[in-house]
């Protein structure tokens, strides 16, 4: 008996793949292949290739996280307030500093 993935890619002429629009310009490729699979994006062209062990725990790891995850999820949006709040530690420690080790003025006219 053959591998299924082989007789898919005898009958179809490619491996199981799944392409999902993310977005109006991004396009994500994931496809399956006998030992590992890939997952591919658009425009950007990066793959990345994961063992079939490997495999197996991402998606148990996805199916465990996925009910967590909201379908209205803004990627843009979500990055830029992330990025706004690191800013905003920063600056708050820039200024804790500045008033922990700014040092004490004499005065000069004793």
């Amino acid at each position: 008996m053959t591998n299924p993935l082989e007789a898919y890619l005898r009958r179809h002429g490619h491996y199981p793949r799944i392409r999902r629009d993310n977005g109006s310009v991004q396009r994500i490729e994931v496809s399956i292949a006998p030992g590992y699979a890939t997952i591919t994006t658009y425009p950007q062209g990066h793959t990345i290739y994961i063992p079939h062990s490997s495999w197996r725990e991402v998606l148990r790891f996805g199916i465990k996280t996925e009910r967590y995850m909201r379908e209205d999820f803004d990627v843009p949006l979500a990055r830029k307030e992330a990025y706004e709040f690191e800013q905003q530690l920063q600056r708050e420690q820039r200024q804790f500093k500045k008033t922990l080790y700014r040092p004490k003025r004499r005065n000069r006219r004793e």
